[in-house]
């Protein structure tokens, strides 16, 4: 997916921000102008459950999510942007609709060669070959379909040994180049744009779409100005995904099948009550509002939650380095009363192999207030961090290709 030149100038346009997670898909209309802040001015959200049947399963759900917020942009979002006309699509896909890939590449010659875009272009091209061949193979036979490219960036680039910023047209006998690429599958790329096309009739060119991980990371690293490596928590409905930033660039990824919706699903079970009723016990156990007995019960729930999200999580910093070596700055982005949990989480004294890194953590939330310099919400019924992030995300990209 691509996009073409956005904001003519002193123009205001409209996007649709499209948010496909695992188990929630949102969609949420914003204002974008060269010489103002963004304005968000409508959000809708369908949430759907995660099947264990298969990955066609999966697809079908979110088809049915997606389905459902589109006609309500479409209908009611329209009406609160005063009957603007959409004239782009932003999409960002969580995971587990994403594969992704960062590694550092080394390019030496006897003799002096020129850097080009074209040779920067085939060096990704190269990777991104090799990494969907190498993607294909580790699918099982009923999870088989085709790759494309997502996104593939060239970053963090050497010369001789030494950070240059700009290497094109520069000589020299050695680079190195840090490249990040994510692909989607083919058939979940024709199923969103499709429905994207039938519901606005926006072209492909005009459709832009990340992985949320580089979207948070590149909030995070220029939004609050971080200078060492970090972590990134992503708490979503139906996983955590972590990564680990060293330097400029997303170096490793993991991904936890421990979310909110597992949560509520866990205390749902156990108190045997509803979802909806679960959902507000999570509420109310959050904010310190629950009665004695209940108390409890959720107090046992969340336990048994926590030694198992404690096993996945020793695995993840061990994968990403084995001796240890993991940043102590963590942001993390999720819901208010979810947050708190996995604050709580991180902060346990535990005797596994996660003891020392605990000692020190700096742990930052990502909530709504840390960025509400960088735009106006202007729609009162729902404050969502997701779409903020999104909405500073694209605003940037956005200026950059105009300027």
């Amino acid at each position: 997916m691509s996009i073409l030149s956005f904001i003519k100038k002193d123009k205001e346009e409209l996007a649709l921000l499209i948010d496909i997670g695992s188990g929630l898909v949102s969609s949420s209309l914003v204002l974008f102008s060269k010489n103002q802040l963004p304005k968000i001015l409508f959000i809708t959200k369908s949430v759907f459950p995660i099947s264990e049947d298969g990955p066609n399963n999966l697809l079908k759900s979110m088809e049915t999510g997606l389905n459902i917020v589109l006609k309500n942009t479409l209908k009611e979002g329209i009406q609160n942007s005063k009957n603007k006309k959409i004239h782009k699509v932003l999409a960002t896909f969580s995971s587990p609709w994403f594969y992704t890939l960062s590694k550092s590449l080394k390019v030496e010659e006897k003799e002096p060669f020129y850097v080009t875009s074209k040779s920067l272009k085939n060096l990704a091209d190269t990777e991104a070959a090799q990494f969907k061949s190498d993607t294909l193979k580790t699918l099982p036979e009923n999870a088989k379909d085709s790759l494309i490219i997502l996104e593939s960036s060239v970053v963090n680039t050497r010369m001789n040994g030494y950070p240059v910023n700009n290497v094109l047209g520069k000589k020299t006998k050695s680079l190195e180049a840090d490249i990040w690429l994510s692909l989607i599958p083919e058939s979940v790329e024709k199923k969103v744009l499709g429905l994207i096309q039938k519901h606005t009739h926006i072209s492909k060119e005009h459709v832009l779409a990340h992985s949320f991980p580089l979207v948070l990371f590149s909030v995070i690293r220029d939004s609050f100005l971080v200078q060492e490596s970090f972590v990134t928590m992503d708490i979503t409905s139906e996983t955590t995904h972590i990564s680990f930033v060293c330097g400029d660039i997303i170096k490793d990824v993991a991904t936890m099948p421990i979310g909110r919706s597992y949560i509520v699903r866990q205390i749902a079970k156990r108190a045997e009550v509803g979802m909806e009723i679960a959902e507000s016990y999570l509420r109310l156990y959050t904010d310190y509002k629950l009665d004695t007995v209940t108390t409890e019960l959720i107090d046992l729930v969340v336990g048994d939650i926590e030694k198992e999200w404690a096993i996945y999580l020793e695995d993840a910093l061990l994968t990403f380095s084995p001796k240890g070596a993991v940043p102590k700055t963590i942001f993390i982005t999720g819901e208010k009363d979810i947050n708190k949990i996995f604050l709580n989480f991180l902060a346990m004294e535990k005797k596994d192999k996660t003891q020392n890194w605990r000692n020190g953590l700096k742990l930052v939330e990502v909530d709504t207030q840390a960025l509400e310099h960088l735009y106006i919400d202007a729609y009162p019924k729902e404050k969502d961090i997701f779409v903020g992030i999104e909405t500073v995300f694209y605003d940037k990209k956005i200026k950059l290709k105009e300027l």
